[in-house]
């Protein structure tokens, strides 16, 4: 070497990071080049010679953890950016795959009360668990018990089956002009009542009495007749009512009756039924709707079927049989059954209004 030049000094701190950017062993060391992405040795000793070094050091500390397989392809913090250094060629990280996001479960039942909950069931599904939780636990039975016991009682309306709807005589439809008109037979109650109670007729004595008791029976007859022969199977709803609520009329002024005339009228009844019988014929003639519309026709006084049970109770306590029927009349009237067939020509026979 000539003499006067400066030799260049050999500088090799053997691995020990001597931060020198002509150190041999800082600059040949994988370890640091490696967290180098795409860059270049010489332009980095040159330009940012401690950041290589900090880089070597931080990779020597994870070769010596566990853990250092976790991290495996990521970058040092400390080392610049592509874009800090224009030098560097541009580099992508590789990136781990993700799970795919799992949407949010929501939630199958939200906040509601029980009561809200409730009022959301299918009716057929509320039944459903009502009938389990009560053959399950003895107090849910007891309670439904209860509630049974205690809700207002309706009397259904019996609906007839398919066979007795295909068993039902066909009837010709009724043309409008031939309609019956609605008849009122509460005349023939008064009729009744003041032949019972005729103040010349109660005046008399003895013989000429027990005559004039059978000749007011034999008119108080004739008056239930009528009302027996204008009453038809296909007459009007009103007019079948009013027969009804005729003869139930009439009966309560014989039972009432006083006298020897109303003793004579009620030793008839004893054996006459004629009045329960046109009753009962009447309800049979109509439909089942009918017969419990019949039943709670209502006035001031009552229903139409508590009167005729009060005279059934009177019958039965001045133990006149021939008034026992209307036993049967009670019945329809409340259910609205008949064990008889539909007569033909009832009272709901279809309109033709074409005539």
């Amino acid at each position: 070497m000539p003499r006067g030049v400066k030799r260049r000094r050999e500088i090799d701190c053997n691995g020990n990071g001597c931060d020198q950017s002509d150190c041999p062993s800082c600059k040949d060391d994988p370890t640091v080049m490696n967290f180098t992405p795409g860059g270049d040795r010489d332009n980095l000793w040159r330009t940012q010679p401690s950041l290589l070094l900090t880089a070597r050091r931080e990779a020597q500390s994870r070769a010596q953890d566990p853990t250092a397989s976790r991290n495996r392809g990521r970058v040092p913090a400390s080392l610049p950016s592509a874009a800090a250094s224009p030098s560097a060629p541009s580099f992508r990280a590789p990136v781990s795959e993700r799970a795919p996001p799992q949407a949010a479960t929501a939630s199958v039942t939200p906040d509601l009360t029980p009561t809200e909950m409730i009022d959301g069931l299918d009716p057929k599904v509320l039944k459903d668990t009502v009938i389990y939780l009560a053959s399950r636990d003895s107090r849910v039975a007891e309670a439904i018990k209860v509630a049974y016991e205690l809700q207002p009682r309706h009397v259904p309306i019996p609906q007839e089956t398919h066979r007795e709807q295909t068993q039902r005589p066909m009837r010709p439809a009724i043309p409008l002009s031939q309609m019956q008109p609605v008849v009122d037979f509460d005349r023939y109650s008064k009729s009744a009542w003041h032949a019972l109670n005729n103040s010349a007729t109660l005046g008399l004595g003895g013989r000429g009495l027990s005559e004039e008791a059978e000749e007011v029976y034999d008119r108080i007859r004739g008056l239930v007749n009528t009302i027996d022969e204008k009453t038809k199977e296909d007459s009007p709803l009103r007019t079948k009512q009013s027969a009804i609520e005729t003869l139930r009329k009439i009966a309560k002024s014989i039972i009432l009756s006083e006298d020897i005339i109303g003793h004579e009228m009620r030793e008839q009844l004893e054996t006459d039924s004629h009045i329960a019988d046109v009753i009962v014929r009447v309800l049979e003639s109509m439909t089942s709707v009918e017969r419990l519309m019949t039943g709670n026709k209502t006035d001031a006084k009552g229903s139409l079927s508590d009167k005729v049970e009060w005279v059934r109770d009177q019958a039965v306590g001045y133990c006149l049989e021939g008034l026992y029927g209307l036993d049967r009349a009670l019945e329809m009237m409340k259910t609205g059954s008949s064990s008889l067939p539909l007569a033909e020509g009832s009272s709901y026979a279809p309109i033709d209004l074409t005539s």
